[in-house]
């Protein structure tokens, strides 16, 4: 049984969405689900905000247990693990993002007149929703 802690659910989100990005790439990541943790649009916990009904596409068809099964990559996953803990312990970037994407989809709430891309980092385009 894998214990679901805020540290476990921000490095998934960190593995499976960024692992591919070099690290100011996966900080971002990062930054987007501590950004909702602190708004009060998204639930106010790290796990709550990871696992809101399709937000992140590695849940969309997986859940948290699956998560963990698909961690393939050791050297990313300690990466994952260590940006996690960084900013569970209060890092932060300059980043006020609360959306992102792949640059390869166009998402139809990216074309939402209250979205507002404001910088891609590596093969992710951000948004600030308002």
């Amino acid at each position: 049984m894998v214990a679901v802690t805020a540290a476990l659910c921000l490095s998934l989100t960190i593995y499976h969405e960024a692992r591919g990005e070099d690290i100011f790439g996966q900080l971002a990541v990062a930054q987007v689900v501590m950004n909702r943790v602190e708004s009060p649009r998204y639930p106010d916990t790290v796990c709550g905000v990871v696992t809101q009904r399709k937000q992140f596409s590695y849940l969309n068809t997986c859940d948290i247990k699956c998560a963990v099964q698909n961690v393939r990559e050791q050297q990313a996953w300690k990466v994952s693990q260590s940006v996690a803990d960084a900013f569970l312990q209060g890092h932060r970037i300059s980043l006020e993002a609360t959306h992102y994407h792949t640059t390869w989809v166009q998402p139809y709430w990216s074309r939402h007149e209250t979205m507002h891309p404001i910088t891609t980092i590596g093969n992710h385009t951000f948004y600030l929703e308002g």
